[in-house]
């Protein structure tokens, strides 16, 4: 079996719209199943190009396949199969299979494809990965499938990010993340503190991350590293990434605070029932001031 180089790149996009590089490796690799009919490419031998994860979903559900793959299997696409058009979002599906976003590459012919496309493009400049990119490798017949099932969310909007932590607090939860034969690797920073729950706190149904310190209020949220509620401050159905901090007297409810923001003492953020607010990156929610459901700040 032929052995192939294969660069590896995970991106992590938080909830202020940054993108994290996770990581990067090189690894060995060797072939999948194709999901093209077969082709000559003229830059890599067939099987070496691209890796695609794909997932089945139900139609209008938010829920769909699995980003773990322990039984996950490879199946060849139909030989009618061809890449898709620019307008890869039909307002009526063939059929309920998407790729969910995962990718891994073989530097060589990716670049050369990013090199051949953004000629093409001049000016314009290059769109979406699955615009352009993709749909060459597979027509070059380089691209491979990899089935998953399972738990999968796409996550690329604030609702859909928010409930997603929401899934990770039910019982069972749909992912395990303390499971020992699928541990999450992250470049966070592992040497930290436990989470310190104070006397008087209120924790229930919640996630706190290492470093974390509750002194108030909290439910139904999950607690990001370092991240600090403080005595008399409520925090409900929220997620607060690393650093933030809610002062005493404060309320955050269905909300997203990203990283190191600040909420004054006795400031309101979201409410009851309401659309998620979201509180962006540094950001300071002055004292007793009302950050109102579904608003962002800074506007």
């Amino acid at each position: 079996m032929a052995r192939v180089r294969t660069l590896v790149i995970v991106l992590a996009g938080g909830a202020g719209g940054r993108l994290e590089l996770l990581a990067a490796t090189s690894r060995a690799g060797g072939r999948g199943t194709s999901i093209a009919p077969p082709a000559a490419c003229c830059c890599c031998t067939p099987g070496s190009a691209t890796t695609i994860a794909t997932a089945s979903i139900r139609a209008r559900r938010t829920r769909c396949g699995a980003t773990r793959h322990s039984s996950a299997t490879s199946r060849p696409r139909p030989s009618s199969w061809s890449a898709p058009t620019r307008s890869n979002k039909p307002d009526e599906p063939a059929g309920n299979l998407v790729a969910n976003e995962v990718f891994v590459f073989t530097p060589a012919p990716l670049l050369d494809a990013l090199e051949r496309l953004a000629d093409d493009a001049g000016d314009d400049g290059l769109d979406d990965l699955g615009h352009a990119v993709l749909p060459l490798l597979v027509e070059r017949g380089g691209a491979r499938e990899s089935r998953f099932e399972g738990y999968w969310r796409d996550v690329g909007t604030v609702e859909a990010y928010w409930s997603s932590h929401q899934d990770l607090l039910a019982e069972p939860p749909p992912l395990d993340l303390g499971d020992p034969a699928w541990p999450i690797l992250t470049r966070s920073v592992g040497h930290r503190a436990a989470a310190r729950v104070l006397r008087g706190a209120d924790v229930r149904e919640s996630l706190l991350a290492p470093g974390a310190r509750v002194a108030g209020a909290v439910e139904r949220s999950v607690v990001g590293r370092a991240a600090v509620v403080e005595e008399g401050a409520v925090v409900r159905e929220s997620v607060l990434l690393p650093g933030a901090v809610v002062s005493p007297g404060a309320q955050v409810v269905r909300a997203v605070l990203d990283d190191d923001v600040e909420v004054g003492a006795g400031a309101t953020v979201g409410q009851p029932d309401g659309a998620i607010a979201l509180v962006g990156l540094d950001a300071t929610v002055p004292a007793d001031s009302v950050v109102g459901a579904g608003a962002r700040l800074p506007a």
